[in-house]
């Protein structure tokens, strides 16, 4: 799936690492947001998907900063 999302960006002058890259976090994102919003503990009330990915994404956002 990942070198799926690697096409475009390349496409419209992405380097290819940072496409690479910005793919990879994308999967990451969809994974952890699937993961939350699939976890049994949450079967009353699971919640939108959409909900569960902008949290991890917003989650991987603040890990890549305190990277720097």
């Amino acid at each position: 799936m990942a070198a799926a999302l690697v096409d475009a960006p390349e496409r419209r002058g992405v380097a290819e690492a940072a496409a690479q890259a910005a793919a990879e976090l994308g999967v990451l994102t969809f994974k952890l947001g699937c993961t939350g919003w699939a976890d049994p503990a949450r079967d009353e009330h699971p919640g939108e998907l959409t909900d569960h990915t902008r949290a991890a994404f917003d989650e991987l956002r603040t890990a890549a900063a305190d990277l720097q």
